[in-house]
This record gives C-alpha cells, sequence and structure tokens, in this order.
C-alpha cells in the first residue's frame, strides 16, 4: 500500500511540474513575486519548530516591510530577519551547486548578530542547547561526515525524494552546528529542490510538525527513512498545488466552505488534503482550494479523488 500511495504522489509529481513550468514561462516576474511572498510563511513555520513564538503578521512585517512590534525580542526580529535572507540567497541562485562551504555560509547568514562566535561553523565539542534532546555525532567527525554525505548526495544516482529523505535524516541525526539545525537542514532540503527545478516547500509547524519530529525518532531506531521520502512528496504535491494556483490567478476558498459545498464533512475534507487526494494546500496557515474543484469519486480506485490526469 505504501509503494501505491508513494507511485501515486511521484505521478502527480510528474503531471503537475509540467503545468508548474509552462506557468513559469508565461509569466517569470509573477513567479519571483510568488516566491518571495512565500518567504516569510516558511520562515514563520520553520522557526516555530525550533522555538520560536513570532505570529505569520509579525514576520511578514518583519521581512516584507521592516517594521518590529514592540514586544518583539531583538532575538526573534534577528532570526526572522536572518533566515529570511538566507533563503532569498537560495532562490536567487537556485542553480548554485550544494557545498560544505555553501551550507556553512547560509549558517552564517541564520546566525549573524544572534551568536556570531557560533555562526558559520562546525561543533567542535559535544555541548548541547538545553532545547536540543538529540545529541548528535560525536564532534570530532562533524566535518568528514558532512563532507561525505555532501558527497554522496551530489554524485549517487538515486531517485531525488529518496536523496533529499537520506540527507535530510542524517544532517539532522549529524547535528553539524551548535544550534541552528533544524533551520538549515530544512532549507537545504528547499534549496535540493529547486536546483531540480521544484518549487520550494513549507514543513509546517501545526498540523504535521509531531509527525515531522517523530521520523526522526524511526530513523534513529532502525535507519529507515521511508518516512520522509513520503513527507516531502506529499509537501512538493501541495507545493506545486500551491503555485500552481496562484500562477494562474485561481479563485480559492476555504477547505471548509468548499466541503461545505459539496456535502464532505470537515474531518474527511482536511484529511484529503493532507493526503494530497484533492488539490487543497496552505496559504497563512490555513487550507484553500481551487473554488472550481468538482470531486471525482469514481475516479480512484482506492476511494480517494485524483487530482490530475494520469496517462
Amino acid at each position: 500500500m505504501r509503494n501505491m500511495k508513494i507511485n501515486r504522489l511521484k505521478t502527480e509529481i510528474r503531471v503537475l511540474t509540467e503545468r508548474y513550468h509552462e506557468l513559469i514561462e508565461e509569466n517569470p516576474q509573477g513567479f519571483l513575486k510568488i516566491l518571495k511572498k512565500e518567504i516569510p510563511e516558511a520562515v514563520c513555520n520553520s522557526n516555530a519548530i525550533d522555538g520560536s513564538t513570532l505570529m505569520l503578521k509579525e514576520a511578514k512585517n518583519i521581512i516584507l516591510h521592516g517594521k518590529v512590534g514592540k514586544a518583539t525580542s531583538v532575538k526573534e526580529v534577528y532570526l526572522t530577519k536572518n533566515l529570511g535572507a538566507a533563503m532569498e540567497a537560495v532562490v536567487g541562485n537556485p542553480s548554485q551547486s550544494l557545498s560544505v562551504p555553501l551550507i556553512l555560509e547560509l549558517h552564517k547568514k541564520f546566525l549573524a548578530g544572534v551568536d556570531d562566535a557560533a555562526a558559520g561553523q562546525l561543533r567542535i565539542d559535544n555541548r548541547r542547547t538545553k532545547k536540543d534532546a538529540r545529541p548528535g555525532a560525536d564532534a570530532e567527525f562533524v566535518y568528514a561526515l558532512l563532507e561525505n554525505l555532501v558527497k554522496r548526495y551530489n554524485e549517487e544516482p538515486r531517485e531525488f525524494l529518496e536523496k533529499i529523505a537520506f540527507f535530510h535524516a542524517e544532517f539532522e541525526t549529524m547535528r553539524p552546528f551548535v544550534t541552528g539545525n533544524g533551520q538549515i537542514g530544512r532549507l537545504i532540503v528547499d534549496k535540493q529542490l529547486m536546483a531540480l527545478d521544484f518549487p520550494p516547500i513549507i514543513v509546517q509547524n501545526r498540523g504535521n510538525s509531531a509527525e515531522y519530529q517523530e521520523l526522526f525518532s524511526q530513523y534513529k531506531k532502525a535507519g529507515n527513512y521511508d518516512g520522509f521520502t513520503m513527507f516531502f512528496a506529499l509537501a512538493l504535491v501541495e507545493s506545486l498545488h500551491r503555485f500552481i494556483a496562484l500562477l494562474e490567478g485561481k479563485k480559492t476558498i476555504p477547505l471548509s466552505k468548499w466541503a461545505k459545498n459539496y456535502n464532505i464533512k470537515a474531518n474527511i475534507a482536511s484529511n484529503k488534503a493532507k493526503r494530497q487526494v484533492i488539490p487543497a494546500f496552505r496559504h497563512d496557515g490555513r487550507w484553500q482550494i481551487d473554488a472550481d474543484f468538482t470531486p471525482e469519486p469514481e475516479a480512484e480506485p482506492w476511494g480517494d479523488f485524483i487530482t490530475t490526469p494520469v496517462e
């Protein structure tokens, strides 16, 4: 059953990517605008997974308008602004090869003004931050392990989702930095996807953060990263749906309203959205869907709706 699900998602990715590329060619400037507008939401979610309490509105004000709320801590401002700058660097040069120096440079951007001594530096001892329950690899071997991981990613001829999943599981298990491993690890995923002409994804803090964290436990116990492959496949399909809807200028409505229109229970619609068997996507943290999308339950043999035609 898992193979059937991942194969369906891979087919979906192929079909959606063709349309995604067509739309970028038709409107490259619009695409760049959407990319930049996505950055605050990605920053807010990524920082929140690692403990930030900043709301999306505040992140938007900091990144897009340079405005800071009176109650916002200086550290939160720096972490938000810096991660936004690191994401802009990735978006601005998506074809740049993944390398250890690039990873260090992204980390340096992220921690600038927050912890300058640690910014852009690999761990030199085995100390941990108070909130970090995972010890990571022995600091003595971190550089060699990271260098080998990057080399494997760049040279091994594996399917791209599996390569990204393995890299992420290893990187986060290794914990090469004193702090900022989560944010940089998720940023690298976007770097890897964009280098392959896919859109970046947003790992949501709400809704599936617990599932995401559990995948690390599974990898540590059994060395199995299949869960990450599925997780990133779902996130990529959702991202493709989001970018296509925005580029096409579709009218979207809340998923709850769409479900009510078709007499579908809210929890069932939400479940289908999470499994990406309907073209729903999260925007500003809320599920949205094309207002004109009509469900066709008879089209999918496992009782799910299919979102694009399969040839």
